[in-house]
């Protein structure tokens, strides 16, 4: 999923941004993100405390959730919060063009890819290569992944079906 920040993404909507895959910013001094629900006396309550240490580490995390930070694109790029900062007037246009990129990835190895990561971090890292193996024997057998390899060879750009 790509989220396209236009605005504030504070509280509810920086954590539903966090739960996007890709986070697309645009880098205007109206577009914040953060989430500041210490300064209401509350906690985030859609996984802001268990997604933003995962995408900037924990100490990060704990400055911008504990001091209710609200931060521009340029400095939410910076600490790995968004994937991309886009110009005003481009944010839907590079929001679909990394749509459309990863789109032509293959799909089988993007779910595998997905699964891997997400299930590594929840669990130890002999855990998570277990995981990362299943999901290589399965790609690896796949119609994509013969495609891949020899439109490689081929010098061609790869059609992917996911089968």
């Amino acid at each position: 999923m790509v989220a396209a920040l236009n605005g504030y993404a504070l509280g509810g909507g920086c954590e539903l941004a966090m739960a996007c895959h890709f986070r697309v910013m645009v880098s205007t001094e109206k577009a914040k993100i953060g989430c500041p629900e210490v300064n209401l006396g509350i906690i985030p309550g859609w996984g802001g405390t268990q997604r933003m240490p995962r995408l900037i580490g924990k100490t990060r995390a704990l400055d911008m959730l504990v001091f209710g930070k609200r931060i521009l694109a340029p400095e939410a790029l910076d600490i790995g919060l968004i994937t991309k900062v886009s110009q005003p007037g481009e944010l839907m246009k590079d929001a679909k063009d990394l749509a459309h990129r990863l789109a032509k990835q293959a799909p089988l190895a993007v779910k595998a890819i997905l699964e891997s990561v997400t299930k590594g971090l929840e669990t130890s890292i002999d855990e998570g290569l277990k995981v990362e193996g299943k999901n290589l024997d399965m790609v690896s057998s796949s119609k994509d992944a013969i495609e891949g390899i020899t439109a490689f060879l081929e010098k061609r750009e790869a059609q992917f079906k996911g089968e």
